[in-house]
């Protein structure tokens, strides 16, 4: 499948998800999307369709689609990646030492040992 077309693909699945509509239906939204070369412009044609709480969602999904535009990859990101350089996901330790008192910290001492 051609690049274009995952882009595609991929963004009536996140607008379907964002506007509750089956992805097929979003076939002209997309099409209109991918004519947007600034963000922002973007951002604010879709802030009209969305509810003012999925601002957010809004507002990754036009960074998604921006960063998968402008760099060298050859698929559009995948469900539930993060952007470079946002947080770490669930690698352990966190920030401090291990005196925080997170639940993780409490695990040791259930099991008696």
């Amino acid at each position: 499948m051609a690049a274009g077309e995952q882009l595609k693909r991929w963004a009536a699945e996140k607008m379907g998800a964002l506007l509750q509509m089956p992805p097929d239906s979003c076939a002209p939204i997309v099409e209109n999307i991918l004519g947007y070369d600034d963000a922002s412009e973007l951002k604010a044609f879709l802030a009209d369709f969305t509810e003012k709480s999925a601002e957010h969602k809004v507002n990754r999904f036009v960074e998604e689609l921006f960063a998968w535009r402008a760099g060298p990859s050859p698929q559009p990101p995948q469900r539930g990646q993060q952007a470079a350089g946002r947080g770490g996901g669930d690698s352990g330790g966190g920030r401090g030492g291990g005196d925080r008192g997170g639940a993780g910290d409490r695990e040791g001492d259930r099991g008696g040992g």
